[in-house]
């Protein structure tokens, strides 16, 4: 592939993560207003996330802890459930774009040198 070509390649998927990494904020966000809305004791227990950028690392790695765990199985609610499984599928093509682009550079290093 010419070095033009693996350029505009790479600037895709780049672009790709960054749209990825958006609407990965986004339903993150909407969790966080979900929690808010109909789990007020669960969200509070959490540390009251109110924003993305201003809640910490800790609380950033309750909210974590809270959907890896499996722990919001225990509120029974289904709609939650649907988007924390949507946020799951977001974050495994974000893996995924992440595994190309380091494959590119590593194509882009090692191959043309």
């Amino acid at each position: 592939m010419e070095p033009e070509m693996q350029m505009l390649v790479g600037l895709g998927f780049m672009m790709v993560a960054f749209i990825v990494s958006l609407i990965y904020m986004g339903i993150l966000y909407t969790i966080i207003r979900y929690l808010k809305k109909y789990h007020f004791r669960k969200w509070k227990d959490l540390g009251s996330p109110s924003s993305l950028f201003g809640m910490g690392f800790e609380g950033g790695w309750r909210l974590k802890s809270f959907m890896s765990s499996g722990d919001y199985l225990y509120l029974r609610d289904e709609r939650l459930s649907e988007i924390i499984a949507n946020l799951k599928k977001v974050e495994k093509l974000f893996a995924v774009i992440l595994i190309i682009l380091v494959a590119l550079v590593f194509c882009k290093i090692f191959i043309s040198a």
